[in-house]
C-alpha cells in the first residue's frame, strides 16, 4: 500500500501504526532471544545437575556387589557367616562380617539377587582379583557383579550386545569399564550409537544355517527377489536359506526368525591404542 496517496490525516495514522508493528515486533525478537538463551542455560544446568546426581549415585554404589544365585535368605548373622564362608571358600578371600556395613535383598523373587555392602572400596575389590575363582561359583549356582545404577546398566548392556555382534565377526573384542575395545580400536557407548544410526547390513536365516553364518558372517546374499521366485517354481528343501527380508516377512515364516546384524566397526585412529 503506497502511503502517498492517502490524506495527510491518514499518513500520519498509518505511520504511527507502522512504527508501533516495528517496535512490538522488536519487542517480541527481544524476548525470544532472551527466552532461548534462558532456556539453553536452564538445560545445561539441569544436565549438569543430572551428572552430579549420577555421579553420587555411583559414588554411593560403589563398594557394593550383588550376588545371585543364593537361596534362603535371611536377615540372620548365621546366613551372612555362611554366605561369607562360601565365598572365602571359593575366591580364597578373607572376609569377616565385620567388613560388611550392610546387606540386603532386592526384588522377590523366590531367590531374589543380594547386595552387600562392603566398608571400603579396597576390601570389595579382593573379591574380583581372581577370575578364575570366579569362574568356579559358578559351580555352586553363583554369580557375582558390581551394583551398577540403573544408567550404567544400560550402557553394560549395549556394550555387551556389540561385543557379542563383533565376536560374531570374527573380531577381537572385550569390555573395559565404559568402553568396548574391537580390535584394539575404542569404542564408547556414543560411538556404538553413531554406528546403529549408519547403515546396516540384516541377514535372516534358518535355524540350520546359524554356525556357518557366524563362521562367514560376510558372506555374499541371495537376491530376495530370485529367492521368492525359486520358493515359487519348486518345493525343494534347501540345505542353506540366506536372504534379505523385511521384519514382516520374516516374521510370518516360523522356520526363519533369526536375525543377525552386522555393523561395520570402522577404524577411529583417535581413539587408537598406542
Amino acid at each position: 500500500m503506497d502511503a502517498t496517496s492517502l490524506p495527510p490525516e491518514q499518513q500520519q495514522l498509518f505511520k504511527l501504526l507502522v512504527d508501533i508493528n516495528n517496535k512490538q515486533t522488536q519487542e517480541i525478537k527481544l524476548d525470544f532471544q532472551q527466552a532461548t538463551t534462558k532456556i539453553e542455560s536452564v538445560s545445561k544446568e539441569v544436565l549438569k545437575l543430572n551428572q552430579k546426581q549420577l555421579n553420587l549415585e555411583r559414588q554411593s554404589r560403589k563398594n557394593n556387589i550383588i550376588i545371585f544365585g543364593l537361596q534362603g535368605f535371611t536377615r540372620s548373622e548365621d546366613w551372612l557367616k555362611d554366605t561369607l564362608k562360601g565365598l572365602n571358600l571359593v575366591l580364597e578371600t578373607n572376609i569377616h562380617i565385620s567388613d560388611i556395613n550392610n546387606y540386603y535383598s532386592v526384588g522377590k523373587s523366590q531367590n531374589p539377587p543380594i547386595v552387600l555392602e562392603f566398608i571400603s572400596f579396597l576390601k570389595k575389590t579382593e573379591i574380583f582379583k581372581n577370575k578364575d575363582n570366579l569362574k568356579k561359583l559358578k559351580t555352586k549356582g553363583w554369580s557375582v557383579t558390581n551394583d551398577l545404577c540403573p544408567e550404567d546398566r544400560l550402557k553394560q548392556k549395549k556394550l555387551r550386545e556389540h561385543l557379542k555382534i563383533a565376536r560374531s565377526q570374527n573380531c577381537e573384542a572385550k569390555i573395559a569399564g565404559y568402553k568396548l575395545i574391537i580390535n584394539n580400536q575404542e569404542y564408547s557407548v556414543e560411538d556404538l550409537a553413531e554406528i546403529e544410526n549408519k547403515k546396516s547390513q540384516e541377514i535372516y536365516t534358518d535355524d540350520s544355517d546359524i554356525e556357518s553364518e557366524v563362521a562367514n558372517p560376510t558372506a555374499e546374499k541371495e537376491n530376495p527377489k530370485n529367492h521368492t521366485e525359486e520358493l515359487n517354481s519348486s518345493n525343494k528343501t534347501q540345505n542353506k536359506t540366506v536372504f534379505e527380508a523385511p521384519v514382516e516377512q520374516q516374521t510370518s515364516d516360523p522356520k526363519r526368525k533369526r536375525r543377525k546384524i552386522i555393523y561395520e566397526y570402522s577404524p577411529k585412529t583417535r581413539n587408537s591404542k598406542k
